[in-house]
């Protein structure tokens, strides 16, 4: 087993057995995994150390000369000396019993006199000769009990050792036979991936660790509790507590097709209307919220909840749906139910991540019984708040840009490129090296991510705002009190197919239901009729959101009237499933949504024809619901002519082959497999540019085996496979070695396109102008990337200034206590963003849209992570290192090594950090922030906006802009 790297990669099929992993070509080295290291399991190391050591071999050069990793010689030596050394005190405890003294003791034992056996037996009786025993116990024990567990960095902690004991006593477990793997889960709050080092049961293949495993983390435990649980054995929640229920005897709903209050419940579909005064369902002082409701603790209601003073007699709640007058409300299944039916999850019984009490006092509220005077708990659950939409990133995605003019496009993407340039010599103004350094990586790293995504910077007051009806507004007015009154708006909703879906409105904040309904003060929320909903792609009011842009003389936005194809169209009527119909799966329908965008985006592009895009949207369309509302996506495909479309705009010029992406705007992100790198790369000095280095790993699978046809004992055989071969592998169940038919599989890993391409334009097909556009966009990105690699190569970190060091050693031992108790919550966290990214997925599966709207998601990420955080303790905030103006000094004065500096760095608040580090360069003009200024003008920006931004007066903005 790899014991160097306890490294297992993602890429191996759902099918495949691994029997063992090693290095395909090696020099000199034993390749690792292959179950043949002489030193494992017998006590030949010793003799082969004892044998070098008399040589005059160094460390390194007799753990070269035995074929292992430095580390795993370390280990090994600690277990074999200690091994050794219990075996002496055993050997002097039975002397003694036979009554030898110390001093013949030591004449029998061959030491050099009795103080010796003194020091051994003083050794033994203070627990050091047994502490890594003791430690791989408590490890074994977790592992035998729980299955998967955590051994990453911070678990030593848990078990009361430093980190060299901790490793010495897995390794210890890895030679009885346990078996270690690492995968990667993903840090929610920053997108960068945190490695999960993983010893599982003695025996366990990688194929039953991905077959226990799966995607589901949360089946790797930790050594620690840290989760509580009733006396039935149920997790009890320290944050969302179970979901209180809401009588659906106090409930109506107004169908679609049902008028009531003089309106018909497709025109509010999705809305939640609440009846004012009521503590249980009261929205704790807000006008709006997304919500959920458990409803008889069987179905619950998901959508927008507001106010409202239209409700029947003996009802407090009324909820709007587009389905016809009939319906069960309390139904089976997804269509024949007004709302739908409770997960079988107690944890998670809405499919969806709620807020709790703690991080939003809105949701899950206590309140005082009016009649009991009992504290009981709100029915409403919180997923977003008032105020919540406002905060979301307001980049523009190439999905929408890449649709609107020429100009346009320019415009934003050159905006977006001049703040960055800004922003890298800040960067390069910092003076500490170590931090400096820091924030260079963490520049290139972010621009070769904007490369792919090509993501251009906001307009001036654009907003994200969550979608609210309102019926008496006119089809061409919005209620949208965070923009003065006649502002004209136009409204974009993702995922965006083309400018037919853009409703261009004029801004009423006079409508009085909407000033009823939404408040005067709705910062992120806007309202609309049913044709701007329609419009939108069918928008609906159980969360949907839309950016609103303001148009000016600068600012002109792309309408185009909504394509009489497309009107009135509603996939689940046209598409609907049938008896015995194999339903899409989730899966299935992310790539296919993917293909059908790609596909729209490249018809724009080349000038498709109103009557093509519209078959290609309502394909799209029918692929959205179609896990959703079971809808028969196949029948789609050919009535639309999605493959003669396809033919048309997705056909290599060179290979001829159909399908994929065809142009830069599409191509950019999309996935490709290269052969599995290694984890860190290297910079090239000359041009900045990474070099990764392969692993050149390789698997040993095992062929499947099947029952043939013709068989007459119905014993399995091997499936025919090239180049499989025979092999013995120990059977830790059976205690047995076995023959196997195995053959070889090297993994690999995803990257982007854009990352495989040193010229964007190598991407370009067709050559239309737009790409070009996001062709230079991404190149001067990868350029400025470059830039920053280069100069973070040459900066070397710094000695420690002795003389610093004694004038702060108080500020250094307070340093060092935060970083241990940073550390100490590492294990905490890694659990917290593992729970976290389940319940992300999970939020995904239910509103898989959400994987292309990444500013929401990314909101989402955050909600989830904090929570999880609350649930194990980890409180990063609690433990996050705060420096103190003394500490800082002494960073300054280098008092501070680089390696804790940079754990400092990794723990520390992100924003205080940058606010210590960051020159301040107000008034300064510099070539970076005129730049900037003129691009944000050319953008429509204003002087005293573009002033505010880049910390420069009025007056100096205007005379720079006007140069």
């Amino acid at each position: 087993m790899d014991l160097e790297n306890y490294i297992l990669a993602e890429d191996i099929d759902e099918d495949d057995d691994l029997v063992h992993y090693g290095t395909k070509r090696h020099s000199g080295r034993y390749p690792w995994g292959s179950g043949e290291n002489p030193y494992q399991h017998d006590g030949s190391f010793m003799a082969r150390y004892d044998e070098l050591k008399a040589a005059g071999l160094t460390r390194t050069q007799m753990a070269d000369a035995m074929g292992i990793p430095t580390t795993y010689f370390d280990q090994k030596r600690a277990i074999e000396m200690n091994r050794i050394a219990q075996e002496e005190y055993s050997r002097i405890l039975k002397l003694k019993e036979h009554g030898y003294s110390n001093s013949e003791i030591a004449k029998k034992m061959g030491y050099a006199s009795e103080s010796t056996v003194r020091s051994k037996i003083k050794i033994a009786e203070s627990g050091r000769l047994d502490r890594i025993d003791k430690i791989a116990d408590a490890i074994r024990a977790s592992v035998d009990s729980k299955g998967y567990i955590d051994i990453g960095k911070g678990v030593n902690y848990e078990v009361n050792c430093n980190a060299n004991e901790f490793s010495t006593a897995v390794t210890k477990l890895i030679e009885e036979g346990y078996e270690p793997f690492t995968t990667q889960v993903e840090q929610l709050g920053t997108g960068h991936r945190t490695e999960l080092k993983v010893l599982g049961p003695k025996g366990t293949t990688y194929k039953q660790f991905k077959d226990d495993v799966g995607d589901d983390l949360t089946k790797i435990k930790s050594i620690t509790d840290y989760f509580e649980y009733d006396d039935n054995g149920n997790f009890v929640s320290r944050g969302v507590k179970p979901p209180a229920e809401f009588s659906s005897k106090r409930l109506a709903v107004r169908y679609g097709d049902q008028e009531l209050f003089g309106v018909k419940g497709v025109e509010r579909d999705g809305l939640i209307e609440l009846r004012r005064g009521v503590d249980d369902i009261s929205l704790g002082g807000a006008n709006y919220a997304q919500v959920r409701i458990n409803v008889d603790g069987t179905h619950y209601l998901k959508g927008m909840a507001v106010y409202s003073d239209n409700l029947p007699d003996g009802v407090d709640i009324l909820f709007n749906t587009n389905k016809k007058t009939g319906t069960p409300i309390l139904g089976d299944g997804k269509e024949n139910s007004v709302l739908k039916k409770l997960k079988d999850d107690p944890n998670n019984p809405f499919g969806a991540s709620i807020k709790s009490e703690e991080l939003d006092a809105r949701s899950q509220r206590m309140y005082k019984d009016p009649v009991t005077g009992e504290m009981k708990q709100s029915v409403i659950n919180l997923v977003n708040g008032q105020g919540d939409w406002d905060s979301w990133s307001r980049n523009l995605p190439a999905q929408f840009l890449s649709k609107q003019s020429l100009d346009v496009a320019d415009k934003q993407l050159k905006l977006d490129i001049a703040d960055r340039k800004l922003y890298l010599e800040e960067i390069q103004s910092i003076s500490n090296p170590t931090i400096r350094k820091h924030y260079l990586d963490d520049f290139a790293e972010t621009c070769d991510a904007a490369a792919s995504d090509l993501k251009a910077a906001a307009f001036p007051r654009q907003a994200s705002k969550v979608l609210l009806p309102i019926p008496s507004l006119k089809k061409d007015e919005c209620y949208a009190p965070d923009f003065e009154n006649g502002t004209t708006v136009a409204l974009v909703r993702f995922p965006h197919e083309g400018t037919f879906q853009i409703p261009v409105l004029k801004v009423n904040n006079k409508n009085k239901e909407a000033i009823s309904t939404i408040g005067n003060n709705a910062k992120d929320a806007i309202g609309i009729g049913a044709e701007a909903a329609e419009k939108l792609s069918g928008a609906d009011f159980d969360g949907d959101t839309v950016i609103a842009i303001p148009l000016t003389d600068k600012v002109k936005i792309k309408s185009d009237p909504l394509i009489k194809e497309l009107q009135g169209y509603d996939a689940k009527d046209v598409y609907k499933g049938y008896p015995g119909m194999e339903v899409m799966k989730e899966k299935t329908k992310q790539t296919q949504m993917g293909v059908i965008s790609n596909l729209i985006t490249d018809m724009t592009l080349q000038g498709a024809d109103e009557h093509e895009l519209a078959r290609a949207v309502r394909h799209s369309q029918c692929v959205i619901d179609a896990v959703k509302h079971e809808l028969d996506y196949r029948r789609s495909y050919e009535e639309n002519g999605i493959a003669e479309l396809k033919e048309k705009y997705q056909k290599d010029p060179v290979t001829g082959k159909v399908g994929g992406a065809s142009t830069l705007i599409s191509r950019a992100g999309a996935e490709k497999r290269v052969p599995e790198r290694k984890e860190y790369y290297k910079v090239d000095p000359e041009t900045g540019e990474k070099i990764y280095t392969n692993t050149n790993r390789v698997y040993e699978l095992e062929v499947d085996k099947y029952v043939p046809k013709n068989s007459k004992d119905g014993k399995e055989v091997y499936r025919k496979k090239k180049g499989a071969y025979e092999k013995e592998v120990f059977n830790y169940e059976t205690g047995e070695t076995e023959t196997k038919m195995v053959y070889t599989k090297e993994p690999t890993t995803k990257v982007k396109a854009m990352d495989l391409v040193k010229d964007a334009n190598d991407l370009i097909t067709i050559g239309h102008p737009m790409e070009k556009i996001y062709a230079n966009y991404a190149n001067t990105l990868k350029a400025m990337a470059n830039e920053a690699r280069k100069e973070s190569l040459v900066i070397k970190s710094p000695r420690v200034n002795k003389s610093a060091e004694e004038v702060y050693k108080d500020e250094i031992d307070s340093l060092n206590y935060k970083v241990t108790e940073a550390l100490k919550n590492a294990p905490r966290e890694r659990q917290a963003q593992v729970i976290a990214n389940q319940r992300v997925n999970e939020k995904i599966a239910t509103n898989p849209q959400l994987k292309d709207d990444k500013d929401k998601l990314k909101k989402i990420r955050n909600s989830e992570l904090l929570q999880a955080r609350s649930q194990v303790g980890a409180s990063k905030k609690d433990v996050e290192i705060s420096i103190s103006p003394k500490e800082w000094e002494a960073i300054q004065a280098g008092a501070v090594g680089s390696t804790m500096l940079k754990t400092i760095i990794a723990n520390s608040n992100k924003d205080v950090l940058k606010s210590l580090v960051m020159p301040k360069t107000a008034n300064i003009v510099s070539p970076a922030k005129a730049n900037k200024a003129k691009a944000m003008a050319n953008s429509g920006w204003t002087i005293a906006d573009i002033a505010d931004s880049i910390g420069l007066s009025t007056s100096t903005v205007s005379k720079l802009i006007n140069e």
